[in-house]
């Protein structure tokens, strides 16, 4: 058996299961049914989808137990940074992105 260093031990770790968890996924978030109203929500988890878009929602009387989150990876590729963030409508995505709604869902 080889001992490993520090530094291999930290690479491994760093390669494998860490630099899945930092990698925003896309996240449509909505109360009852989508087409009552919904955002996109990039976050790790769909529980942590969940939470960023419960404030944000267009859903007055929803508890949290009521909020869903569907993966939407469709959207995977326009995620930017390392933490949760929220869009609202479809002019806050780049220029030729697939609406996450339809006209007049909202």
């Amino acid at each position: 058996m080889s001992e490993t260093t520090e530094q291999e031990e930290a690479q491994t770790v760093s390669g494998s299961r860490h630099d899945r968890m930092v990698k925003l996924r896309a996240w449509v978030v909505f109360s009852g049914h989508p087409m009552d109203g919904c955002l996109l929500v990039f976050a790790n988890t769909r529980n942590a989808a969940r939470k960023a878009g419960f404030s944000k929602g267009p859903w007055e009387w929803a508890d949290y137990i009521d909020v869903s989150a569907r993966r939407a990876p469709e959207h995977d590729k326009y995620a930017t940074g390392e933490h949760p963030y929220v869009i609202v409508t479809n002019e806050e995505l780049p220029a030729g992105a697939v609406p996450f709604y339809a006209n007049g869902a909202i």
